[in-house]
């Protein structure tokens, strides 16, 4: 038996030297050979970056709604009796009580022993952190005089120093929930910073479709970011790749309505759904499958409808929207089978 083993091993050795064997195909092996209540705890590389982006547990989730309820129900408070406060007393309350509250989720984690006061921390923290936003902006208004001509500048800066206060809060307490606060704040400063660019221009409606992309492409490089050189954030990538494909592709999914150049991004469009499929492929995240699987069947439809209704009938639009919806199908599925197959 030994010796057998040696040349099990040996075999092993040879394969993976001539890449005739991968190291989920060696570990799948080694799983299917052990009892069933062990196999879990010995996964590929793979799987594990798949759990990694499922690593919310269900207090955490519990947590999360928990504080968006509660921050609720302070707005509503607040709302009500809004008219009787004065300027400093609406201060205190918004930027004042967003202050605290993040001042004692720092608190709570630097003195945080199990996950019980984590939670806590967190659900101070994002408590603090909604109230913070709304308090910042709250401040502004009472101190000064704003008009819709200077509205996108102040949110310019306004967003800017939030997102560079959550920067530095990132280094202090490193959670993921200040990197997305932190990420997001820029991401609506850069937003603002367009609309304050070209608004004089009157021509921003056509230009925000751009703008979205370019934000879009921000929030992949960020996930991108996270699994490529930061393995205790490596979980975030999939929402970031979620939300920036989506407004990526959905953007230029827009500007094939808006002309002039409609037609110029009917043309393109494909091409963009086909490098989405390919990232998805070459990233292993069926995120970027799915937004590609679900432009692809918008696009069909519109294409469909636009040159084949009018000249054709409705029924041949029907059929032609329905055949492209079908191949879009299975296109997807075959992708998912053969490079997301765990």
């Amino acid at each position: 038996m030994p010796e057998n083993k040696k040349n099990v091993l040996d075999y092993v050795s040879y394969y993976a030297k001539e890449g005739l064997i991968t190291e989920k195909e060696l570990l799948d092996a080694f799983n299917r050979g052990r009892p069933s209540r062990e196999r879990t705890q010995v996964q590929s590389p793979d799987t594990n970056v798949h759990e990694e982006s499922v690593n919310l547990n269900a207090p955490q989730v519990l947590t999360y709604i928990g504080a968006v309820i509660v921050y609720a129900g302070i707005i509503t408070v607040l709302s009500q009796s809004w008219s009787s406060f004065l300027s400093w007393q609406r201060i205190a309350w918004s930027l004042g009580s967003g202050l605290l509250l993040v001042a004692l989720s720092i608190y709570l984690y630097k003195r945080a022993k199990d996950e019980r006061v984590e939670n806590l921390g967190d659900a101070s923290l994002i408590i603090g952190s909604l109230t913070l936003i709304i308090g910042a902006f709250i401040t502004v208004n009472e101190t000064i005089s704003i008009d819709s001509d200077s509205s996108a500048q102040i949110a310019t800066f306004v967003l800017f120093i939030l997102s560079s206060f959550y920067f530095v809060l990132d280094r202090i307490i490193r959670k993921n929930i200040t990197i997305v606060f932190a990420i997001l704040l820029a991401l609506g400063s850069y937003v603002s910073l367009s609309a304050w660019i070209f608004e004089g221009t009157g021509q921003y409606e056509k230009i925000a479709p751009y703008v979205a992309m370019i934000g879009g492409v921000g929030l992949i490089s960020a996930g991108y970011y996270f699994y490529k050189y930061s393995e205790d954030r490596k979980m975030l990538k999939d929402p970031f790749w979620s939300l920036g494909g989506f407004i990526l592709v959905g953007s230029a999914y827009f500007l094939t309505f808006i002309e002039p150049g409609a037609i110029l991004w009917e043309v393109i469009f494909p091409f963009i759904i086909y490098t989405a499929f390919m990232v998805s492929v070459k990233l292993r995240s069926k995120n970027f499958l799915s937004t590609g699987a679900l432009f692809m069947v918008l696009y069909v439809r519109k294409i469909a409808f636009k040159y084949f209704g009018e000249g054709l009938g409705l029924a041949t639009s029907l059929i032609v929207s329905g055949v492209g919806i079908i191949a879009t199908a299975y296109l997807a599925i075959t992708l998912r089978n053969r490079y997301f197959k765990n």
